[in-house]
């Protein structure tokens, strides 16, 4: 009985690589380059990413980036880090099986205060027992250029 089980499991296993197999191949990958607009220098760090999924990756200190295992169909493609404009390509078709290539060219942006959240902790806490750095600002310690 033992060797019955251990056969059907071993021809259960070889099938299920079988059938996934081709499924992996119609999968697609999409690579390409982040770079600065104003000089040609790559990027490092930026978010690359298909909206609205989880497809994602971040750009090397070359400025590359590798989305692997893509499904095929249509996507909106995003590259985002603080300081540049998000660029953004809609409505690129990704084949079943290829290998598409995606260059971004940034230009830089000016970071607007309004963007950066900070977050803090409401209820007093001594700062040895927080997980995290404690600091305090006050209105004198934020130069405001003119």
């Amino acid at each position: 009985m033992n060797a019955r089980l251990s056969v059907v499991s071993a021809l259960a296993g070889l099938l299920l690589l079988l059938v996934a197999a081709p499924v992996q191949a119609q999968n697609a990958t999409i690579t390409g380059v982040v770079t600065s607009a104003q000089s040609g220098e790559p990027v490092a760090g930026v978010q690359v990413y298909l909206e609205g999924t989880g497809y994602n990756s971040v750009t090397g200190s070359n400025g590359r980036y590798t989305i692997s295992n893509v499904s095929p169909g249509t996507y909106t493609i995003v590259a985002a880090i603080i300081g540049y404009a998000p660029g953004r390509q809609s409505n690129y078709q990704v084949q079943a099986g290829a290998t598409a290539t995606v260059d971004f060219a940034l230009a830089s942006q000016a970071l607007r205060l309004q963007e950066v959240v900070v977050t803090g902790v409401s209820d007093p806490t001594e700062g040895i027992r927080t997980p995290f750095s404690v600091g305090r600002v006050s209105r004198d310690n934020l130069p405001v250029p003119a």
